[in-house]
């Protein structure tokens, strides 16, 4: 999906893994994204690593540890610094 996206737009529990995926490709591939974060109940829009990053700060770190894990990303994006895959 992000391929052929020009942007994104994504309705997120902050646990969902496929949606985590399709956001780090998208930010990664250096396309905007719309995030609608479900426990908030607030938009947040990501052009960057950085935005990605406090959206993720809002999140349960055991979950986006666990989401890191299924998704067999080399570093967990709930670490300080991580690498975006682009698949």
């Amino acid at each position: 999906m992000s391929e052929a996206a020009q942007c994104g737009l994504m309705l997120w529990d902050a646990k969902s893994k496929g949606t985590l995926k399709n956001m780090l490709n998208l930010v990664g591939a250096g396309k905007h994204t719309l995030v609608y974060f479900a426990p908030t109940k607030e938009f947040h829009v990501l052009t960057s690593e950085q935005d990605l990053r406090s959206l993720l700060d809002l999140c349960n770190k055991d979950d986006i540890e666990a989401a890191s894990r299924a998704l067999r990303l080399k570093t967990s994006v709930a670490q300080s610094r991580f690498t975006l895959p682009i698949q």
